[in-house]
């Protein structure tokens, strides 16, 4: 993984959260019936240096199937995303990231 609060990979971390935000939408889901700590899913993503989806990984799984298969599919929507920067070297990169349901708001965010 690759700590996206430094500098250089922030402004490819701000854009991949906006892709996401954009296309996550649990539907269909009892959120009313979890309590706070069960009402997300943390995320690894890889992806290759040429933008293509290469691993979804759900690390801490929501006890919601619904909630789970809801943040895959955004990411399999967001995909292929932009190629990674030429000046980061790398093949591929992982990318942690949490979506979450706030107060029937949605959240999500990179680690």
């Amino acid at each position: 993984g690759i700590n996206t609060r430094e500098a250089k990979y922030a402004p490819y971390a701000q854009w991949l959260v906006r892709a996401l935000e954009e296309l996550w939408r649990p539907a269909g889901t009892q959120l009313g019936q979890l309590n706070p700590d069960e009402r997300k899913v943390l995320m690894r993503v890889s992806i290759e240096n040429n933008g293509a989806l290469g691993e979804i990984r759900i690390v801490q799984p929501s006890p919601s199937r619904e909630l789970n298969d809801s943040a895959v599919a955004a990411v399999h929507a967001a995909s292929p995303f932009k190629p990674l920067p030429s000046s980061w070297g790398l093949e591929r990169a992982n990318f942690y990231f949490v979506f979450e349901v706030v107060e029937d708001k949605f959240v999500f965010r990179t680690l």
